[in-house]
């Protein structure tokens, strides 16, 4: 069970950072936002979603979607983040 555990924490901190990825986010302003609390924020918020088949299904659109994943709860986090 342990291991099932960590498998489920694995897939949505790889989510999160495929996320980050896809929305333009500056990784180095995510993390030093609020001395780091900013980027442990969204991470637990990662861990908590409960729209994971929405966030599943927007990632692996093929072509990418063009539209805002307004489901993901750390979408305002990360526009703030964007490069510019």
């Amino acid at each position: 069970m342990a291991h099932d555990l960590a498998q489920q924490v694995q897939r949505r901190a790889t989510r999160m950072h495929e996320m980050v990825e896809r929305q333009g986010v500056e990784v180095s302003k995510l993390v030093r936002l609020n001395s780091g609390d900013a980027y442990m924020e969204a991470r637990r918020r990662c861990l908590k979603c409960n729209a994971t088949q929405e966030c599943l299904l927007w990632l692996n659109a093929n072509p990418p979607v063009q539209v805002s994943p307004d489901f993901c709860p750390n979408l305002e986090l990360f526009n703030s983040c964007r490069g510019r």
